[in-house]
């Protein structure tokens, strides 16, 4: 799979399926770099600072977007229901939408274990 993202082609037919438009390819080939594959290709970057700062930024933009659409709720009302818009079940949900397990570069270990 390495060999295959790293391809120009193969890099814009991903950002065409999560319809984004990258001005800079690599930081889409950092955001599926796995930190297994990462150690066997002589540790370049993993996407693990990525994964942070998305997860932050997720948060946040869903916050924000709860917190405008439904003023009349309480802390835990908004805290109730961002928990169960950012959580594991519903971004699988989403990458599997987007097929994103197939373009992930993960080591051998990582790949036959099921990533």
């Amino acid at each position: 799979m390495a060999d295959t993202l790293r391809s120009e082609d193969q890099l814009r037919a991903l950002a065409d399926r999560i319809e984004y438009s990258f001005s800079d390819h690599s930081l889409l080939l950092l955001a599926m770099s796995h930190r297994s594959w990462c150690a066997e290709d002589g540790n370049s970057p993993s996407n693990e600072r990525l994964e942070l700062l998305g997860d932050a930024v997720l948060g946040h933009c869903i916050t924000d977007h709860l917190y405008r659409t439904y003023p009349e709720w309480t802390e835990g009302d908004l805290a109730q229901a961002r928990s169960a818009i950012v959580n594991a079940a519903s971004l699988a949900v989403s990458a599997k939408r987007y097929e994103l397990g197939s373009a992930l570069l993960l080591g051998i270990g990582e790949d036959r274990s099921g990533g």
